[in-house]
């Protein structure tokens, strides 16, 4: 060992051990703590050389970069640690893995200064009043957080939808009290599509979005990928260097509307989850601080906790209440009108069409019937291929006639089918229980 690095190895044992400094690896990205601090933060050039000033006078700032370098190849990886969150300064641990308290465990990165508490009945009564008495969808509230604090997360992204003024902002912004902006990151769907802004994601407990974009999005790829926490590839902001993004993090969207997205298959609408908000309150600036005390939070920490440990005994999958179910359902019908339309075709006993022009103009007429949007020709054609296997058939009608029609598969037992343009006519049956769409 050189002279050079023995002093500075001294330099960082005394950081750590007179300063109070802290220095860790972490998911990829390198984290610093001082005396006093409430957890870690990401590594700062900054506030780094502002150590160094204070501590070791006269460092040319080439010896600082030097130095922070230093201190980064030597820190421990402490990337196992992810299970963990302290709170009340360490005081309590929670095992996202085990989902319970660990009081043997010392060493943590993700904290939070609350103290959990079992003081519950004022948390409860506010998320009723946010439901307006509907207990279940109160219940989905807690359920829809609660996986910050699991390692394995049920597969899902969040949406709480609804006007203004309903108390969605409250509750995520109780959500940032409790972790703090440390923990949590704000990346909105045009963002993740984007790309540039994801390495942010790194090493959050969340991607927690205060204020969603509503911007139509074309490429689903990332947002599937964080919907199933499966981890993606991402290029870093200013280098041709790709970077991995582990998805293992809870994502919740605040917005009046979830955006359209182009794909009409069901990827990412089955990873969408919506959950209404329906109450309406008088804007208050100061709702916020005066509900949120410490002591609100604590109770909110114990329910979320109780509330992941329900999530896991239901199989790691969510247990909605029937007003979230509906919202969803309102969602798929909203996001697809061609399956929408497909529904209303069955509903009427029709079983075949002519042609997918005349189709597409009875479908056009059910949207601007049922204010939905229609969508283009190609994705009403899958839906139909998809969800029925309509293939176009000929047969005789009562009269011999030889018609051409697009039928459902399985539309009826008894019907035998013509081969399309055969020269000899084939014995069939008369249609008795088919509904044919131009007979409308």
């Amino acid at each position: 060992m050189s002279k050079a690095e023995g002093t500075k190895k001294v330099r960082i044992a005394y950081l750590m051990e007179e300063g109070g400094y802290r220095f860790v690896h972490f998911k990829g990205g390198d984290l610093m703590s001082g005396a006093g601090t409430n957890g870690f933060i990401p590594f700062s050039p900054r506030l780094f050389k502002t150590l160094c000033e204070k501590h070791y006078p006269g460092m040319s700032n080439n010896m600082i970069r030097d130095f922070a370098e230093t201190v980064k190849t030597l820190s421990p990886d402490w990337s196992n640690l992810d299970r963990y969150i302290g709170f009340d300064n360490g005081r309590k641990v929670w095992d996202m893995q085990k989902l319970e308290w660990a009081p043997d465990q010392l060493d943590y990165v993700y904290s939070s200064p609350i103290k959990p508490n079992e003081n519950t009945a004022v948390v409860e009564r506010f998320l009723d009043q946010l439901a307006r008495g509907d207990s279940a969808l109160a219940q989905d509230y807690l359920q829809a957080i609660a996986p910050l604090f699991m390692y394995k997360k049920p597969t899902g992204v969040i949406w709480f939808v609804g006007d203004g003024a309903n108390g969605k902002s409250s509750i995520i912004d109780a959500t940032y009290r409790i972790m703090g902006n440390k923990h949590l990151a704000s990346v909105t769907t045009a963002a993740i599509e984007d790309g540039r802004a994801t390495p942010v994601l790194a090493g959050v407990l969340g991607n927690i979005v205060r204020e969603a974009s509503e911007a139509r999005i074309v490429d689903t790829e990332r947002y599937k990928a964080i919907g199933t926490h499966e981890p993606f590839a991402v290029r870093q902001m200013y280098t041709q260097d790709n970077i991995t993004v582990d998805t293992n993090f809870h994502t919740i969207f605040n917005a009046n509307n979830v955006p359209v997205f182009s794909d009409k298959t069901k990827g990412a609408r089955r990873r969408t989850l919506v959950i209404p908000f329906k109450a309406h309150f008088i804007d208050d600036p100061l709702f916020d601080d005066k509900t949120f005390t410490p002591e609100f939070l604590g109770g909110m920490v114990t329910l979320l906790t109780r509330e992941a440990k329900s999530i896991r005994e239901n199989g790691y999958k969510y247990k909605w209440s029937d007003a979230t179910i509906q919202a969803k359902s309102a969602y798929d019908s909203e996001v697809n009108s061609s399956e929408s339309f497909l529904a209303y075709l069955k509903e009427k006993g029709i079983v075949g069409f002519y042609n997918y022009a005349k189709l597409k103009w009875e479908y056009e007429s059910f949207c601007a019937q049922t204010g939905f949007l229609p969508l283009g020709l190609t994705t009403l054609k899958r839906t139909m291929v998809n969800e029925t296997g309509a293939s176009r058939k000929v047969f005789r009608d009562e009269s011999g006639s030889v018609l051409a029609r697009y039928v459902f598969e399985g539309a009826s037992e008894n019907l035998v089918w013509i081969e399309p343009y055969a020269v000899e006519s084939k014995e069939v049956k008369v249609i008795e229980q088919a509904v044919i769409a131009d007979e409308w």
